[in-house]
């Protein structure tokens, strides 16, 4: 076997070890975020607040955040829903 012929091979067993790995990464990533248990009864629902835009609006993080609180919220899994966050300057 010539030398780059060797360099060639060993390329493709490192990228097919490499390709192998992060699909059973990815398998096992994705069984873990399926198997979270279900939310249980608080005394609280508290949503971390997340940069505003310049405009005032919601960032995506933000949104996904408030969304995610009011969902629990109506699904009666707590009776205070607290917001969390700073002030913006000038206000």
């Amino acid at each position: 076997m010539t030398r780059r012929r060797r360099v060639l091979f060993l390329f493709a067993a490192t990228l097919a070890a490499a390709t192998g790995t992060l699909a059973a990464l990815a398998v096992r990533v994705d069984a873990f975020a399926r198997s979270r248990p279900p939310p249980t009864r608080a005394a609280a629902i508290v949503v971390l607040g997340a940069r505003v835009d310049p405009s005032g609006s919601a960032t995506p993080a933000l949104q996904r955040r408030a969304e995610k609180g009011a969902e629990l919220y109506r699904q009666g899994l707590a009776p205070l829903l607290i917001f969390s966050g700073g002030v913006a300057p000038g206000l």
